[in-house]
């Protein structure tokens, strides 16, 4: 049983004609689809003290719709998927888009199109997998169905060519048109070389961003593989970091409605005005401005006003100053954090002084100083601070020190780097101690020691794997 939260039912109350629509023009980076909680495990992660349940996303919405699952299905897609699904899955793909490329390629009639077909099918396995935020079986199939259905079933493969250089060394096969070139991506043990017309041999070369087509991601999953619905029971993040847990269905053949409900929490409004300080515990509604000095925050909306000290449980802060305290869940949309604790939670903007962040999501805003333990930074600008673990989407690091984690794309001009996978970006300078580099550009800075798996320096030229900055 899986429950979503909707803002219109389409029909009454109780199931009876109730449609639970998909989004063909979705804004996330998820294949479009009707996005649920697991029921149990919603209750065992989001349950608060009351018995409401604090889903992270659209929780705000006045109906909560219930569904029943049926069709084909990954029951736990980050546990429960093998590798006997795995080589089925792999076998249905190679089945669909090699024969599909094949018509496509242009290539000198003295190449067999569907081994060229095939040869880029593995290059595409081997590096999509190993690139993947989640080394689980699941976690990597849930990576390829991404990229291989945007490139592959939109048919960019026809503007594949054979490109040979002058020097008569090797010969390249290129992704092109208009998708932008990155020849240091695949490095030479992700490129299975053939021999053609004496020593000379043939490497395949793939881009480092496809882009995503949400549209396909989902043809690809429920037409080609069959899937109807895909779970993420055990909270691994799979199909989306920022919420852990969660289920999607691919089309209304997958669920039955069983019934429509309302989501009865509630917004009580109790302003308080300029001047006005609040001593003990808040358990919902919205504050408009003032002082609270000391307390527990339940639920609500706080729109302005300053926050000396407490536990904020849940709700969504708005605009305000917060000094000292502690942040157990909710979202930030914007305004200083000068210190504090915060544990989990959603924050889309405003600027973090000082403090420390143990999980949650980062969305944008600037950080000045602090800790960071673990969670998701997605954009923003980080000024100082030490950095223990965690996911860096993209972003500007100007100092600090990064422990460890993973770096997906960015600026780091300066600052040092203790540890970690670095999978694309622009390094200014500082100092790297240790860890992967797997691409990106390095303009400069102290290489002391780690693996450098290929990338660019400041002048533009590539440098392969095992050429680390302090070999130039």
């Amino acid at each position: 049983i899986f429950i979503t939260y909707t803002k219109n039912l389409g029909s009454k109350k109780g199931g009876a004609g109730v449609k639970v629509g998909i989004n063909p023009r979705s804004p996330y980076n998820t294949p479009i689809g009707v996005y649920t909680y697991p029921l149990k495990e919603a209750w065992e992660m989001y349950a608060d003290p009351d018995g409401r349940l604090r889903v992270p996303f659209a929780g705000e919405n006045p109906n909560v719709v219930v569904l029943k699952r049926k069709g084909k299905y990954i029951n736990d897609i980050g546990v429960s998927y093998s590798s006997k699904d795995w080589d089925r899955d792999i076998e249905k793909l190679r089945s669909h888009f090699i024969p599909l490329w094949a018509k496509h390629l242009l290539v000198d009639r003295e190449f067999d199109p569907k081994h060229i077909a095939n040869i880029i099918f593995n290059i595409f396995i081997a590096y999509i997998s190993e690139m993947s935020s989640h080394q689980s079986i699941g976690g990597k199939m849930w990576n390829i169905t991404r990229l291989i259905g945007t490139y592959g079933a939109t048919r960019r493969i026809k503007d594949t060519s054979i490109v040979s250089q002058e020097n008569g060394i090797y010969d390249i096969l290129v992704f092109g048109g208009t998708i932008s070139i990155k020849e240091h991506i695949i490095k030479m043990k992700y490129s299975p070389s053939f021999k053609f017309s004496g020593d000379r041999k043939y490497y395949i070369i793939v881009p480092n961003s496809w882009g995503e087509d949400t549209s396909t991601w989902n043809v690809v999953l429920r037409n080609i593989l069959g899937y109807e619905s895909i779970a993420d029971r055990s909270g691994m993040g799979i199909i989306h970091e920022a919420e852990p847990m969660q289920a999607v269905f691919f089309s209304s053949k997958g669920y039955s409605v069983v019934g429509a409900f309302d989501n009865f929490r509630k917004k009580k409004v109790i302003p308080y005005n300029d001047g006005k300080r609040f001593n003990g515990t808040w358990e919902n509604g919205t504050w408009k401005n003032g002082t609270f000095e000391n307390g527990v925050w339940k639920d609500g909306f706080w729109k302005s006003g300053e926050w000396k000290h407490g536990k904020w449980e849940y709700g969504v802060w708005e605009k305000g100053t917060w000094e000292d305290g502690t942040w157990e869940y909710g979202t930030w949309k914007a305004g200083v954090w000068e210190g504090g604790t915060w544990k989990n939670g959603t924050w889309k903007n405003g600027t973090f002084e000082n403090g420390v962040w143990k999980d949650g999501t980062w969305n944008d805003g600037i950080w000045e100083n602090g800790t960071w333990k673990n969670g998701l930074w997605g954009y923003g600008l980080w000024k100082d601070g030490t950095w223990n673990d965690g996911i860096w989407l993209k972003g500007t690091w100007e100092n600090g020190t990064f422990e460890n984690g993973v770096w997906k794309d960015g600026t780091f001009e300066n600052g040092v780097w203790k540890d970690g996978l670095w999978k694309d970006g622009v390094w200014e300078n500082g100092t790297w101690e240790y860890g992967t580099w797997a691409g990106g550009t390095w303009k400069g800075g102290a290489w002391v020691d780690g693996t450098w798996n290929g990338g660019y320096d400041k002048n533009g030229v590539f440098h392969e794997g095992g050429d680390s900055p302090d070999k130039w």
